[in-house]
Protein backbone atom coordinates (compact mmCIF):
# COMPACT_ATOMS: atom_id res chain seq x y z
CA UNK A 1 0.00 0.00 0.00
CA UNK A 2 1.36 3.61 -0.58
CA UNK A 3 2.55 5.33 2.64
CA UNK A 4 3.33 9.03 3.02
CA UNK A 5 6.92 9.16 4.83
CA UNK A 6 6.34 11.75 7.84
CA UNK A 7 9.98 12.72 7.48
CA UNK A 8 9.25 13.96 3.73
CA UNK A 9 6.65 14.65 1.01
CA UNK A 10 7.48 10.84 -0.64
CA UNK A 11 5.51 8.35 -0.91
CA UNK A 12 6.96 4.63 -0.59
CA UNK A 13 5.51 1.83 -1.92
CA UNK A 14 5.64 -1.59 0.81
CA UNK A 15 3.58 -4.35 -0.42
CA UNK A 16 3.53 -6.18 -3.79
CA UNK A 17 0.05 -5.37 -3.77
CA UNK A 18 0.16 -1.38 -4.10
CA UNK A 19 2.27 -2.81 -7.31
CA UNK A 20 -0.13 -4.59 -8.65
CA UNK A 21 -2.60 -1.87 -8.13
CA UNK A 22 -0.20 0.85 -9.91
CA UNK A 23 -0.09 -2.18 -12.85
CA UNK A 24 -3.24 -0.50 -14.28
CA UNK A 25 -3.12 2.97 -13.27
CA UNK A 26 -1.98 5.39 -16.35
CA UNK A 27 0.02 9.02 -16.23
CA UNK A 28 -0.02 11.87 -18.26
CA UNK A 29 3.59 11.37 -19.52
CA UNK A 30 5.75 14.76 -18.20
CA UNK A 31 7.57 14.95 -21.54
CA UNK A 32 5.10 14.11 -24.75
CA UNK A 33 1.53 14.39 -22.72
CA UNK A 34 0.27 11.58 -23.95
CA UNK A 35 -2.00 9.25 -21.65
CA UNK A 36 -0.42 6.23 -23.46
CA UNK A 37 1.75 5.25 -20.45
CA UNK A 38 1.70 1.86 -18.52
CA UNK A 39 4.11 0.85 -15.16
CA UNK A 40 7.07 -0.12 -16.17
CA UNK A 41 9.10 -1.31 -13.04
CA UNK A 42 9.39 -0.36 -8.90
CA UNK A 43 12.07 0.00 -6.97
CA UNK A 44 11.76 0.16 -2.86
CA UNK A 45 10.95 3.89 -3.01
CA UNK A 46 8.26 4.51 -6.44
CA UNK A 47 7.23 2.65 -9.33
CA UNK A 48 8.28 4.32 -12.85
CA UNK A 49 5.70 4.20 -15.95
CA UNK A 50 6.87 4.21 -19.29
CA UNK A 51 5.06 6.26 -22.07
CA UNK A 52 4.32 4.44 -25.49
CA UNK A 53 4.26 7.10 -27.52
CA UNK A 54 8.07 8.84 -26.66
CA UNK A 55 9.42 6.09 -24.65
CA UNK A 56 10.51 8.15 -21.55
CA UNK A 57 10.81 6.18 -17.97
CA UNK A 58 9.33 8.34 -15.18
CA UNK A 59 7.85 8.61 -11.94
CA UNK A 60 4.38 10.05 -11.18
CA UNK A 61 4.10 13.26 -9.71
CA UNK A 62 2.65 12.01 -6.71
CA UNK A 63 5.92 10.19 -5.57
CA UNK A 64 8.09 13.45 -6.71
CA UNK A 65 9.84 15.33 -3.48
CA UNK A 66 8.40 19.21 -2.48
CA UNK A 67 11.08 21.88 -3.50
CA UNK A 68 11.86 22.31 0.03
CA UNK A 69 12.94 18.49 0.84
CA UNK A 70 14.36 18.52 -2.63
CA UNK A 71 16.71 22.20 -1.60
CA UNK A 72 17.48 20.54 1.60
CA UNK A 73 18.62 16.98 -0.26
CA UNK A 74 20.65 19.16 -3.00
CA UNK A 75 22.58 21.41 -0.25
CA UNK A 76 24.06 18.10 1.39
CA UNK A 77 26.16 17.63 -1.25
CA UNK A 78 29.24 19.13 -2.55
CA UNK A 79 30.61 18.51 -6.28
CA UNK A 80 34.10 19.00 -5.96
CA UNK A 81 36.73 17.11 -6.91
CA UNK A 82 38.38 17.70 -3.28
CA UNK A 83 34.63 14.87 -1.75
CA UNK A 84 35.89 11.69 -2.01
CA UNK A 85 32.05 10.70 -2.03
CA UNK A 86 31.25 12.41 -5.39
CA UNK A 87 34.42 10.91 -6.56
CA UNK A 88 32.99 7.57 -5.75
CA UNK A 89 30.07 8.30 -7.32
CA UNK A 90 31.12 9.57 -10.82
CA UNK A 91 33.59 6.73 -10.93
CA UNK A 92 30.69 4.32 -11.13
CA UNK A 93 30.03 6.37 -14.53
CA UNK A 94 33.73 7.64 -15.86
CA UNK A 95 35.77 4.39 -15.33
CA UNK A 96 32.84 1.89 -17.45
CA UNK A 97 32.61 4.95 -19.79
CA UNK A 98 36.86 4.89 -20.45
CA UNK A 99 37.00 1.79 -21.15
CA UNK A 100 34.29 2.08 -24.27
CA UNK A 101 35.63 4.90 -25.36
CA UNK A 102 38.91 4.78 -28.22
CA UNK A 103 41.38 7.12 -28.57
CA UNK A 104 39.92 9.14 -31.43
CA UNK A 105 36.82 10.18 -29.13
CA UNK A 106 37.43 11.03 -25.25
CA UNK A 107 35.53 13.77 -25.08
CA UNK A 108 32.09 13.86 -23.80
CA UNK A 109 29.23 16.56 -22.11
CA UNK A 110 28.13 16.14 -18.29
CA UNK A 111 24.41 16.71 -19.13
CA UNK A 112 23.42 16.80 -15.53
CA UNK A 113 20.25 18.13 -13.46
CA UNK A 114 22.26 19.87 -10.86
Amino acid sequence: MATSSSSSSVNSISSDSTLKSNEFTTHQCPLCSSADTRFFSQDSMRPYHLCHVCNLVFVPTSYHLDFSVQKTRYDLHQNSPSDGKYCKFLCKLVDPLCELLTTNHKHGIDFGCG
